[in-house]
């Protein structure tokens, strides 16, 4: 692999990164840009008070209605999405199988469920911190992440109801 493509491999990685963090803290950006960012350009550079503005309502124009889209899809997926657990074995002290089961509906007016399933080798490493303790030391674990999940994009939702 040629060291232009890790170079613009780790950029895309960090554009993706500055995105994201766009999106959550939107409503941080937003609130600090009219309290602090606007009156201090009004104050001390009133001839680019406008152009900073303008600047700020077309990124606003771009930002919120992807949180809008996000939040749409969301509640689209929650009506199919029942859960998921995660299942570990340790395959040796480095060397962890992890069996990913999410449960879907198959249509939303049966109970009827559909289950997909993705195992892969890991590294004791790559195990997400907040479910280390239930996994390391143990030959054979289950972690249910839906609850979790739920508990993430709850407190998402909430920061994303505070910038809509």
């Amino acid at each position: 692999m040629s060291w232009t493509r890790i170079v613009i491999g780790i950029a895309a990685i960090f554009v993706v990164g500055g995105i994201i963090a766009v999106l959550k803290f939107w409503n941080n950006i937003a609130d600090w840009m009219i309290r602090s960012v606007l009156p201090w350009f009004k104050d001390n550079l009133p001839n680019l008070e406008s152009l900073v503005r303008e600047v700020f309502k077309k990124i606003d124009e771009v930002v919120t209605p992807i949180i809008q889209r996000l939040r749409q899809d969301w509640g689209n997926l929650k009506q199919w999405f029942i859960g998921q657990l995660v299942y570990f074995e340790r395959k040796t002290s480095n060397v962890y199988i992890q069996k990913v089961c999410s449960y879907f509906r198959k249509e939303l007016e049966t109970k009827e469920t559909e289950e997909y399933i993705v195992t892969k080798e890991i590294n004791p490493i790559d195990i997400p911190a907040e479910f280390r303790e239930k996994v390391i030391g143990y030959i054979h674990s289950k972690v249910n992440t839906t609850e979790h999940a739920e508990e993430a994009i709850k407190k998402f939702e909430e920061e994303l109801s505070i910038s809509t």
